[in-house]
C-alpha cells in the first residue's frame, strides 16, 4: 500500500480499526463465541419443540423454530449441558444421524 491510500482508509475508519486492519491475521485473537448469550424463552421454545416432536434431528429443530442455526446449537448445547435433553445415535448408511429427546426424570 502507498501512503495516500493508508491515509484515506485511516481518515474514513478511525485510528483503531484502521491498527486492526495493519496487524496479520494470525496474530490477531479469536473471539470466543461460546458463551453468547440466549434468551431462556428461546431455550424453552427449543425444548417444547423437542418434547413435541418426539425424536427430531437437528436440522427438523432448526426448521421448525425459524431460528438461525447457531442460536439452535446454543440452544441444544445448553439444555444438554443441564441435562435435560439426551442425545440419540443411529447409524444410517456411512453416517451417523443425531435425534435429541427430552430425559425423563
Amino acid at each position: 500500500m502507498n501512503l495516500s491510500t493508508v491515509r484515506g482508509i485511516y481518515n474514513n475508519v478511525g485510528a483503531e480499526k484502521c491498527q486492526s486492519l495493519l496487524i496479520s491475521k494470525s496474530n490477531k485473537p479469536k473471539k470466543d463465541t461460546d458463551a453468547r448469550p440466549i434468551k431462556e424463552t428461546t431455550i424453552d421454545m427449543i425444548a417444547g419443540l423437542i418434547k413435541r416432536h418426539k425424536s427430531p434431528t437437528r436440522r427438523t429443530v432448526i426448521a421448525k423454530s425459524y431460528l438461525s442455526p447457531s442460536t439452535v446449537n446454543n440452544a441444544i448445547r445448553i439444555l444438554f449441558e443441564r441435562g435435560a435433553i439426551t442425545k440419540n445415535r443411529k447409524e444410517v448408511g456411512s453416517g451417523c444421524e443425531v435425534s435429541y429427546s427430552i430425559k425423563k426424570s
